[in-house]
């Protein structure tokens, strides 16, 4: 189930792009530096090295220090074991999200 979720994602997020020519590739593993790029070509204003920092953070990951009735399980080790376009789609999200805060605070 999750492979054919991951496999429509992919394909819808072809289709949606096939005729934009303004395009760009940011993978998880260059996320850092794709960003970059990705922020000179927009000509983005702001703190760049705070976005950067961004990239990070780990968002609701809990610490078995808080709860030691919960199971040692770090939510962000599962997170990270999820498909790479599902974790990319995540990260870009939560940059996207937070982009405007970061221009308007330049």
């Amino acid at each position: 189930m999750c492979t054919h979720y991951v496999e429509t994602v992919n394909k819808n997020i072809r289709s949606f792009l096939k005729d934009k020519t303004r395009c760009i590739d940011v993978r998880l593993e260059s996320a850092k530096e794709d960003f970059r790029t990705f922020w000179e070509r927009i000509d983005a204003h702001g703190h760049l090295d705070r976005a950067l920092k961004e990239w990070d953070e780990k968002h609701n990951a809990s610490d078995p220090a808080e709860n030691p009735e919960k199971p040692n399980v770090n939510r962000g080790e599962v997170l990270k074991r999820a498909p790479v376009p599902v974790r990319a789609a995540r990260k870009v999200r939560r940059v996207i999200q937070k982009l405007p805060e970061f221009v308007r605070r330049a």
